[in-house]
């Protein structure tokens, strides 16, 4: 009979060190644990973007070619570094509207892929409905305004959806919204949104409360 060899097990985790980088109008700051991840000599950074929109990865070097754009350091008291790539958050639309929506929309976190660092870029509103109506069919998630406050996050069908709300007689002067692929993938998105501003202002947006009393009632005749 063969004698079980036993390995007793740690519950204590590895401590995974945490990347991220923040959007800037310059381009993209390192948090300190990614400078302090990299060689002193790596001045330069290559900046990959997804076909699809929905990753960004970036590799560093210490040479530069037509392909890298170059880093510097914030200063003799900041430990961070920077990528000086204005135009890339400047030509990208979720980028840009990430950097706009500021706070925690603005980072992106990072894990490490080989010889790149890799995160996902979130998906937000980067579509004014007054430029850009959206089209019969479109799929994602808006929000709907009085003056500069949010008073609706709304997903699915965008123009059904907005439709409904004006036959409910519910106020609002303006709306913006982005596309995603299908209905549970805006309804998903919707219910993050939906968490971020409760978390900020720890309500939900006035006429999703509406809405939400309006449907319970009609749901209890």
């Amino acid at each position: 009979m063969t004698e079980t060899k036993w390995i007793r097990q740690s519950h204590v985790e590895e401590v995974q060190p945490e990347f991220w980088i923040t959007l800037r109008r310059y381009g993209f700051q390192l948090n300190e644990t990614l400078s302090a991840e990299l060689s002193a000599r790596d001045r330069y950074a290559e900046i990959f973007i997804s076909a699809d929109n929905k990753k960004v990865a970036l590799c560093f070097s210490r040479r530069r070619s037509d392909w890298t754009f170059p880093m510097s350091d914030l200063g003799s008291t900041d430990r961070t570094r920077r990528i000086d790539a204005p135009n890339i958050i400047k030509g990208n639309r979720q980028l840009a509207a990430l950097l706009n929506e500021g706070g925690d929309s603005a980072r992106i976190r990072l894990h490490h892929e080989g010889n790149y660092y890799v995160g996902k870029i979130e998906p937000t509103f980067c579509c004014d409905g007054a430029e850009e109506p959206a089209a019969d069919g479109d799929i994602g998630v808006f929000r709907l305004f009085i003056g500069e406050d949010v008073v609706l996050i709304g997903g699915g069908r965008i123009r059904a959806e907005i439709a409904t709300a004006l036959a409910e007689g519910l106020p609002f002067d303006r709306y913006d919204y982005f596309l995603t692929e299908t209905e549970i993938d805006a309804l998903e998105q919707q219910a993050r949104f939906l968490r971020q501003y409760a978390a900020r202002k720890s309500d939900v947006p006035v006429l999703n409360k509406q809405l939400a009393r309006r449907r319970l009632r009609t749901l209890t005749r």
